[in-house]
């Protein structure tokens, strides 16, 4: 995030938008911005702009927890900015330094505590079971992300609404006494089979180990080809199969995916899972 010299790179302020004070979590064209002070070879970025673009193919929303956020390009983003920190000479350096790092912040906050979906409804982060003492040492990471905001006069938080309402929620995450109830989220990707003649049942598709298998390939961001009649289909876009890649279909289909329990489930006398925002004519 660094140019040449020790100038902060310009446009790498990750989803500062100053006409409409908001923050996001967006790509930018990190190419693109560096064409404006000198080549790639000139400049040190995200070294992990390459997963981005392979991300873009296949994912709409970005969120906090999406795999471009993998650990690995979570802990270059911080070492990245930390460096930054260190290397800033002036008032200005630093000032757009702390801009770039609100990013930083709100991505793991948002990885550690939990985000506001585009449909409104908060997914609970990593640490939702952990003990209070563990949730508590977030504290100086949420204190330093409010600070920022103030210092930068940002007040809402995308398409989530207002500032308020997120770091509210976070610190509600952070107080609560005792650890939720441990849960896991269903992956985003499914491989989707459509059944216009309702034969799957009657075939016995539930039990065919080829639609399991094929889930393997279900690795966002390399897109690999899936056996003929398969498709590729995300639950976390607010839209059914119509709109990818088969309009028109009006019957039955079938979502394949395998789903792995945590060690931390296991000698739990129930296991449930939840279904929501299913349409009225499923079943």
């Amino acid at each position: 995030m660094l140019a040449k010299g020790g100038a902060l790179q310009s446009g790498l302020d990750l989803g500062y938008h100053v006409p409409t004070n908001q923050l996001n979590i967006v790509k930018h064209g990190f190419w693109n911005e560096m064409e404006a002070v000198g080549t790639p070879g000139e400049a040190k970025v995200i070294e992990n702009d390459q997963a981005w673009l392979d991300c873009e193919s296949t994912t709409v929303t970005v969120t906090p927890d999406g795999p471009m956020f993998s650990p690995e390009f979570m802990a270059r983003w911080r070492a990245n900015v930390e460096e930054a920190e260190r290397r800033a000479m002036t008032d200005e350096i630093r000032t757009r330094v702390q801009r770039a790092k609100l990013s930083l912040l709100y991505a793991e906050l948002g990885q550690r505590l939990g985000y506001f979906t585009e449909f409104g409804d908060f997914s609970y982060g990593s640490v939702l079971a952990a003990s209070r003492a563990e949730r508590k040492a977030l504290q100086p990471m949420l204190d330093e992300f409010c600070g920022l905001c103030k210092q930068f006069g940002i007040t809402h938080l995308g398409i989530v609404g207002g500032l308020d309402r997120v770091t509210g929620k976070w610190q509600t995450c952070i107080d609560a006494e005792s650890p939720a109830r441990g849960r896991v989220f269903l992956p985003g990707e499914w491989i989707f089979v459509a059944d216009p003649r309702d034969q799957g049942l009657t075939d016995r598709w539930f039990a065919q180990n080829r639609y399991y298998d094929a889930t393997a390939k279900l690795t966002i961001g390399e897109d690999q080809p899936l056996p003929t009649g398969m498709a590729r289909v995300h639950i976390n876009r607010g839209v059914g199969w119509e709109q990818q890649g088969f309009p028109g279909l009006d019957g039955y289909g079938w979502y394949f995916q395998n789903l792995e329990a945590p060690q931390s489930f296991g000698g739990k006398e129930h296991l449930y899972l939840y279904l929501r925002m299913v349409n009225e004519q499923a079943w």
